[in-house]
């Protein structure tokens, strides 16, 4: 199979997916799916939280109303779309 019919196959295959209106052949169709397509955090994003849980424990967090506020005065022309 070259490279073309694989993307026409994939495409059509998409295609009736979304035309589908049957459960059982979803529910067929999503056991198919990998699982590591859940969600995962990069070490970064993990660690960033983390500071931020600590920064909240420590009470070095800025209240949100604050936050807001200095955001509308810098930013003020993106809040009036």
């Amino acid at each position: 199979m070259n490279l073309q019919q694989f993307e026409a196959d994939k495409l059509n295959i998409i295609n009736w997916i979304n035309h589908l209106q049957d459960f059982d052949t979803v529910e067929k169709v999503k056991s198919l799916m990998p699982l590591s397509n859940v969600f995962e955090l990069t070490e970064a994003q993990k660690n960033a939280i983390d500071e931020a849980l600590i920064s909240l424990e420590t009470s070095k967090a800025i209240p949100h109303e604050l936050v807001m506020k200095e955001t509308k005065e810098r930013f003020g022309h993106l809040f009036n779309r």
